[in-house]
């Protein structure tokens, strides 16, 4: 990334990456912006190669819901992946809060708590 800027909520990022690093990356663009993001491309130039491009060889773990993490959800999620916040951390929807397991995308509930059970 060369450059970050953000105005009125919206974001860009400017990045330098050769033109073989995007083949693929489309449609897991479209996938994370939820087909919200625009990507545009320009030419920069001819450079020697630089070697192999790393593939992502994880998923993320992405909050469906907006509130406070609960240990309870955290602790039943952990199996799933490893997250990034604890408990009592503000989390808002479509946050990152962990690497998965799997090598795609999954949403989970950090804020799903243990319902009381009454003692009648």
């Amino acid at each position: 990334m060369t450059d970050m800027t953000e105005d009125r909520g919206m974001v860009k990022q400017y990045w330098r990456v050769p033109t073989r690093g995007l083949i693929g990356f489309r449609g897991d663009f479209i996938n994370s912006t939820r087909g919200e993001g625009t990507m545009v491309r320009q030419f920069f130039g001819y450079e020697p190669y630089k070697g192999a491009i790393q593939q992502r060889q994880n998923g993320s773990m992405v909050s469906t819901e907006q509130g406070v993490s609960m240990a309870y959800s955290i602790f039943n999620l952990q199996e799933r992946g490893q997250f990034f916040i604890g408990a009592q951390t503000d989390v808002y929807e479509g946050m990152i809060v962990g690497i998965a397991a799997r090598d795609t995308d999954m949403d989970v509930n950090p804020t799903k708590n243990k319902k009381q059970t009454s003692d009648s």
